[in-house]
């Protein structure tokens, strides 16, 4: 008996280890966050319907190639004396 009492763990050991542990509001707020974080998240047909609206690179370079340029712009402002042309 006397060899088996040195390995047991004493009051002060298990009130600290007791302390240490989470308690069940700490798991509930935990388990609440984690279900608010999952809820936010952005669904995969959302996600997909983004990733299709998207421009890819060359789509873009076209759409900015098509772009007026702000020289171009002033040159025609210069020539028609910034008036607008009748429809």
């Amino acid at each position: 008996m006397e060899q088996i009492l040195p390995a047991k763990a004493n009051k002060q050991d298990v009130s600290h280890s007791m302390a240490a542990k989470a308690n069940i509001v700490d798991v509930k707020s935990t388990m609440a966050e984690i279900a608010a974080n999952i809820e936010s998240k952005v669904s995969y047909e959302d996600f997909r319907a983004a990733l299709d609206e998207k421009l890819s690179r060359t789509e873009l370079a076209h759409k900015l190639d098509e772009k007026v340029s702000f020289e171009d712009m002033k040159r025609y402002v210069a020539l028609t004396n910034g008036s607008t042309p009748a429809p």
